[in-house]
């Protein structure tokens, strides 16, 4: 939706959002500004855990990968981008994940992923969310590939 504001002839703030139109005094405008800024800077504990419950059932994944075929980690390991890949290490409990993903590259993408891992040190966890929600579908789609084909 788009929000269009205008000072109007009265020093007033006219604010248009979608077909909705009013106008606010300075102070009103101020007082939004300030409630929205608290709200933005706020995470509730709500959000939190539910972040958290979400980073535990992706370390969950990534650490059954571990004992995944190595055929699915071929297939996806070419398929997801630097980022997510190393998202994926990092999730895991401990190197073996890492570790696999590295004995299913080709020599050249090894290196460069192995320079990618180093070069990357930190990843947040709203970021990580995001990588996992893009990471998930794939891995599903090349386990349900190598298993039709045996």
């Amino acid at each position: 939706m788009e929000i269009l504001a205008k000072r109007n002839e009265a020093g007033s703030f006219h604010l248009t959002m979608g077909y909705v139109s009013f106008d606010m005094s300075e102070s009103a405008i101020q007082a939004l500004q300030k409630v929205i800024s608290e709200r933005l800077g706020q995470s509730s504990e709500k959000d939190k855990l539910i972040t958290e419950k979400k980073i535990q059932a992706y370390r969950q994944v990534a650490n059954k990968l571990v004992q995944a075929d190595n055929r699915i980690v071929q297939k996806f390991a070419v398929l997801l981008s630097a980022e997510q890949l190393i998202t994926l290490a990092r999730l895991a409990q401990d190197e073996s994940l890492y570790n696999k993903i590295m004995m299913n590259l080709s020599k050249q993408n090894k290196a460069q992923f192995e320079d990618d891992y180093r070069a990357m040190k930190g990843i947040t966890e709203k970021q990580a969310l995001i990588n996992m929600e893009q990471i998930i579908p794939i891995i599903k789609q090349v386990a349900k590939e190598v298993k039709s084909l045996g």
